[in-house]
């Protein structure tokens, strides 16, 4: 996958999650954000070797958009 793509995915995740945030509320959205971001780690986690420093900060600032509150 090209960093383009992965930003791209990543990007429409987190757009996914905040548009769950309009609908639902940041509270009862926290499992469906969590599981998004879940999402997300394993993405970098898999292309990891692949990804630049630069980069991965730059798609944790786009992962980091999302409203999470703690886990219980």
């Amino acid at each position: 996958m090209s960093y383009v793509r992965l930003k791209f995915t990543i990007q429409t995740l987190v757009d996914t999650a905040l548009e769950k945030v309009n609908v639902l509320g940041v509270e009862d959205a926290q499992n469906d954000l969590w599981q998004i971001y879940d999402i997300c780690q394993e993405l970098l986690r898999f292309w990891d070797g692949e990804l630049t420093e630069e980069r991965i900060d730059e798609l944790e600032e786009i992962m980091a958009e999302l409203p999470l509150l703690k886990k219980v």
